[in-house]
């Protein structure tokens, strides 16, 4: 169970028994099973700094949260964020092999704000059984390095839209959580 922000700014039990304080935005979660709430600064300092539009995207979680903060799996490093970004590229062309050349917009630090950077070439492998078909002028959606679903142009829209929406959101935050340097 999560800590979900209320408007009566309250507390409330957690699954684990955990105690977190609350306050609020519709359906809004950080989870506290694994920051653990109680005496967990991180956790405090998210609920205290959520912006007052979060956005209910894979991306905000990465840029508001920090990728590997909640498990631990990964460092929270720009790198990660990259990989770990739900990021759009355009299909330049398929091979030699299980391979695709991509461009994508990079994700750069600004005055400690996220945003969207130059554009870059990658070759990304790939698996033919997730992305049948997929050549060159194809939109796909990556996670971690791998396309992950060929895009449509409506699918490729929202993404571009819910990422920019995305990163605005998790800047509002960013300064106050000190998450990168003024000067990066």
């Amino acid at each position: 169970m999560g800590l979900t922000r209320s408007t009566s700014g309250s507390s409330r039990r957690t699954g684990s028994g955990t105690i977190c304080s609350t306050r609020s935005v519709a359906t809004t979660s950080v989870g506290c099973s694994t920051l653990s709430c109680a005496g967990d600064s991180r956790a405090d300092r998210l609920a205290a700094h959520l912006p007052a539009r979060p956005i209910p995207h894979h991306l905000f979680h990465v840029a508001f949260v920090g990728v590997g903060a909640v498990t631990g799996h990964v460092p929270t490093t720009l790198p990660n964020m990259e990989s770990c970004r739900p990021a759009w590229a355009s299909v330049i062309a398929p091979g030699p092999g299980p391979e695709l050349t991509v461009e994508r917009p990079s994700l750069v630090v600004d005055r400690g704000r996220l945003g969207f950077g130059a554009v870059r070439r990658l070759g990304l492998r790939f698996d033919p059984a997730v992305v049948p078909g997929v050549h060159a002028g194809h939109e796909v959606a990556i996670h971690w390095g791998w396309p992950a679903l060929v895009l449509s142009a409506r699918q490729s829209a929202a993404l571009r839209e819910y990422s920019r929406r995305s990163l605005d959101a998790a800047n509002e935050a960013l300064p106050a959580l000190g998450t990168f340097a003024p000067g990066a």
